[in-house]
């Protein structure tokens, strides 16, 4: 029989008197010499192939019975492995005999460590990640409302990579390496150039929408003159009139001294303006006009007397000579004194033949319109008619020097066709501006007397 075929010996009985503790391992019969164990390092009990023996599990105690030793029954002969080495941890606890039970061995420090170093590079990597989401989130749509509003202007050929850089520069993002990543992840617009009203310290959103919505139209300014309105205000040294007015209030940039310069000096020209002749008075056609951004005061005006020599000439003003016998600018003097006389569309050619009648007979037109525009009001008695003034239709005959307004496209047809008649007097007869057309001094002093009672004269 082989020393691991005998049977094991049984250990002897315990003094009553005897101290707990773990008893005495039973020899072996045979023990090889075994190296030392290094220096803190436990010894290992080897079997007998040299091999560290298995490790044997107790099993669980039978429901009610006392927390013993247990040992696990065969049918074969028991054998055992030589004895390990006793173990190096201190008994905790002791069975119901009094014999000690060992605890588990503690795991490794350095697996533990590991493990919690894991975990930490676990946090910090989702920690990491999470701080990056919330800086571009941050940069993408920043904090707090939009701020004022600006223009940004982007060039012909911008690349993306430009137009971010000009957001950044003008305070609409905060970075532009963040916008170009923003485009890749998103889709990107096709931009245009031009002009855009953005916001500052807006989201990235916001402002691709702008940037795919195109650019704004250009700023610009309607202005609207109406027909009748004068250039100047009052003969002799010229002033501004509504015209001129209604340019420098309309626009913020418009000088109201370059505009008159522009008027008295030659900068404006038109077709019908005869030579030496610089007051552009009447030479401007009344309608809206789009003021853009670039434009200048005399491009402006320029602009309205092209509009009048275009209209007029559409009119056939060029023939005046030989349909009216007038030149195309007497024309216009009369077109100008048919606007501010007539209220009723229908009357105008009537008052152009008028005009025409009193023209022929080489009487005083008679027309206070002209002094109106002499003074810069309406005149109240004799005195405000200097006998002088070539304003002054009642004392002198023909037309006035100039256009006293500039008319419209109604008012110059009507004064290039006159309607058939003899009336040489009209005189308002209703207050809907109507008047009563005669060819009787009689009769027209009693509209007139008519028209005083009525509280129109």
């Amino acid at each position: 029989m082989s020393d691991a075929d005998e049977p094991r010996r049984a250990a002897p009985p315990r003094p009553p008197d005897a101290p707990r503790g773990p008893l005495p391992a039973a020899t072996p019969p045979t023990q090889q010499r075994r190296r030392p164990a290094p220096e803190g390092q436990q010894p290992r009990a080897d079997g007998p192939d040299g091999a560290p023996p298995a490790r044997r599990r107790r099993p669980p105690a039978a429901e009610g019975a006392p927390a013993a030793r247990v040992a696990a029954a065969t049918s074969a002969p028991a054998t055992l492995a030589p004895p390990a080495a006793p173990t190096s941890f201190a008994p905790t606890d002791h069975d119901a005999r009094g014999e000690p039970v060992a605890e588990e061995p503690r795991r490794r420090r350095g697996c533990l460590v590991g493990g919690v170093l894991l975990v930490l590079l676990l946090l910090a990597t989702v920690g990491g990640a999470g701080a990056s989401y919330l800086w571009y989130q941050g940069k993408v749509d920043p904090a707090g409302e939009p701020g004022a509003a600006v223009q940004v202007t982007v060039p012909e050929g911008a690349s993306t990579a430009e137009v971010g850089d000009l957001l950044e520069a003008e305070g609409v993002i905060s970075s532009a390496s963040v916008f170009q990543w923003y485009l890749r992840l998103n889709e990107a617009p096709n931009i245009q150039a031009g002009v855009y009203e953005m916001r500052t310290n807006d989201s990235m959103g916001a402002a691709v929408d702008v940037l795919s919505a195109g650019p704004a139209a250009a700023p610009f300014t309607d202005l609207t003159f109406p027909e009748g309105q004068s250039v100047f205000a009052g003969e002799g040294l010229p002033a501004p009139g509504p015209v001129v007015n209604t340019m420098v209030d309309g626009v913020e940039r418009f000088d109201q001294a370059t505009i008159m310069e522009a008027l008295l000096t030659g900068q404006v020209t038109s077709r019908f303006l005869p030579a030496g002749n610089g007051n552009l008075e009447g030479m401007l056609f009344p309608d809206t006009y789009r003021v853009e951004e670039e434009t200048t005061e005399v491009a402006f005006l320029q602009q309205m007397a092209d509009r009048m020599d275009q209209v007029a000439t559409e009119a056939g003003i060029d023939q005046a000579p030989t349909t009216v016998g007038l030149t195309p600018y007497e024309v216009l003097i009369v077109a100008s004194l048919i606007e501010r006389e007539t209220l009723v569309a229908a009357e105008r050619p009537m008052v152009a033949r008028v005009i025409y009648n009193r023209l022929d007979a080489n009487n005083p037109l008679g027309i206070d319109a002209t002094t109106q525009y002499a003074i810069g009001r309406a005149p109240e008695t004799s005195s405000d008619f200097d006998p002088n003034s070539a304003y002054n239709t009642r004392a002198i005959q023909g037309l006035p020097p100039t256009p006293i307004g500039i008319p419209g496209r109604a008012s110059i047809e009507a004064a290039l066709n006159p309607a058939a008649g003899d009336w040489f007097y009209y005189v308002l007869q209703s207050q809907d501006g109507s008047h009563f057309f005669t060819a009787s001094a009689a009769e027209f002093e009693e509209a007139k007397g008519r028209c005083q009672d009525l509280g129109l004269c």
